[in-house]
């Protein structure tokens, strides 16, 4: 039976509530358990669980934090275990980091918030999508994945890497946020603008209608079906 364990990485109660209010929407009927980064230890098991799911987060995967080690080695363990798993925005960065280095890891020359259309080639976890709209919002970026482990899916004007797999394996990354609906997007927009207003020229798109949204979705239902 599938059972989804989702590492909720954002560090500010609100940002953290707001997301689990989208991923559970999204993974609706699906058997989840949502612990903050803040929870895990060392040694958290995988052997309960079938699908591992890391969410974005404020904080910037370059950085160290307590947290850190314990997801690292959970990341590794399910790699290794060759376990699904889905790192979106951060956790998209945070995977590229482990499985990769650091050095695959930067601060974005030109950073995304707002409405992007992600143009996807072919790959299991967007089926038969082609062209999606999502929601963006990141000051990091992955880059200088090995040609040799790594596959690139989708890309923007603005970033180089919004999907990659690691190798054969069911191990994914994406830089847009298929999870958001207007209202979890627009709450986490206007954050930014208070903490950056340097960040209003990196917006980009308009607030599409919800309907322009949904294809987003299944991402998470390919993503299941692994």
């Amino acid at each position: 039976m599938q059972r989804i364990l989702v590492i909720n990485c954002f560090k500010r109660d609100d940002y953290a509530k707001d997301f689990n209010r989208a991923i559970t929407r999204k993974l609706d009927g699906a058997d989840i358990q949502v612990l903050r980064m803040t929870e895990l230890k060392n040694g958290t098991g995988i052997t309960p669980f079938s699908h591992l799911l890391i969410s974005g987060s404020e904080t910037s995967a370059l950085d160290d934090y307590p947290w850190t080690a314990p997801l690292e080695i959970l990341t590794r363990d399910w790699v290794k275990a060759e376990k699904p798993v889905l790192g979106i925005c951060y956790g998209h960065q945070f995977l590229a980091r482990v499985l990769a280095g650091r050095s695959c890891v930067r601060r974005a020359e030109t950073p995304e918030f707002g409405w992007a259309e992600i143009e996807i080639s072919p790959c299991a976890l967007a089926g038969t999508l082609r062209k999606i709209t999502a929601m963006v919002s990141h000051y990091d970026e992955v880059c200088n994945l090995p040609e040799s482990d790594f596959r690139i899916f989708a890309k923007t004007p603005q970033c180089a890497v919004h999907l990659f797999r690691y190798r054969n394996l069911p191990a994914w990354g994406i830089q847009f946020h298929p999870e958001y609906g207007p209202s979890e997007a627009e709450f986490i927009f206007q954050q930014v603008r208070k903490s950056d207003p340097g960040a209003e020229k990196h917006f980009i798109g308009t607030l599409p209608a919800q309907q322009q949204l949904e294809p987003a979705g299944r991402i998470f239902e390919n993503f299941l079906a692994m």
